[in-house]
């Protein structure tokens, strides 16, 4: 088994700045960047483009990007990288799918409440009803 199949490389603030350094020199040739910090060419990829990349707008999305993914996904479908681009904010494509899976599913419980169930009534207890049960004929 590799040092990645078992999980063996973790991210270190040491790890994290090396790959910002080598992004940038190398121009984003993962294989020799994993190759050299000892990870994952791979990992390294998603580690840069998602969470360290400076470019990254990390702000909260506005009201206007919101309704314009709204739109956008009806329009293009699940395409979250072409919608990302189409904001023209360097949103990444897993903002753009996470906002929108997290708007869907907050309409899917607004809408689609959980009807109360009406209780079931107690039958009250009485003797004699089982009583007849057992013996369905009072005159042997």
């Amino acid at each position: 088994m590799s040092k990645f199949a078992s999980g063996e490389c973790q991210w270190t603030n040491k790890k994290e700045r090396m790959l910002i350094d080598m992004a940038s020199e190398k121009k984003n040739n993962w294989k020799e960047i994993g190759k050299a910090i000892g990870a994952h060419p791979k990992a390294c990829r998603d580690r840069y483009v998602y969470l360290l990349n400076p470019t990254i707008n990390r702000t909260p999305l506005g009201e206007l990007e919101k309704q314009l993914i709204l739109e956008y996904q009806s329009v293009h479908g699940n395409k979250w990288a072409y919608i990302a681009s189409l904001l023209n904010n360097r949103r990444t494509d897993r903002q753009v799918r996470n906002f929108w899976y997290s708007e869907k599913r907050k309409r899917v419980h607004k809408n689609h409440e959980r009807p109360v169930r009406p209780k079931r009534q107690q039958e009250s207890y009485d003797p004699m009803a089982i009583k007849n049960l057992l013996n369905p004929n009072p005159n042997p």
